[in-house]
């Protein structure tokens, strides 16, 4: 039986980071959408401009959510690891992550 210290060396910093990336992200999303809901002139090209400009723009946030969690996730569950003298990729972290990406990317497709 393994040690329960090897399941992962994940950093508990990399989840707080991660949460205050999200607030971020949403709170950018938000003022973009009010920004644009409270616009002034609102004829059909402008909206229609509006909505897809918007869509854009809030793809372009929430990649930028998790691209830098991801980094900041894999920093510093490195730098744990490092830190306890253990690996990264062992048995137990390979099952945890081919877990993890079944509803990851189904997620993903239906987003």
């Amino acid at each position: 039986m393994e040690r329960s210290t090897k399941f992962i060396s994940l950093s508990g910093l990399s989840g707080i980071i991660a949460g205050i990336t999200a607030l971020a992200g949403a709170t950018l999303a938000y003022l973009r959408l009010d920004y644009y809901l409270n616009s002034t002139s609102l004829d059909n090209e402008t909206i229609r401009y509006m909505t897809e400009y918007l869509t854009f723009e809030l793809i372009g946030i929430a990649a930028s959510v998790l691209v830098i969690s991801l980094f900041f996730g894999v920093v510093l569950t490195k730098r744990e690891a490092k830190k306890n003298s253990q690996s990264i990729w062992d048995k137990s972290s390979l099952l945890l992550l081919s877990n993890l990406l079944i509803p990851l990317i189904s997620g993903g497709i239906l987003c």
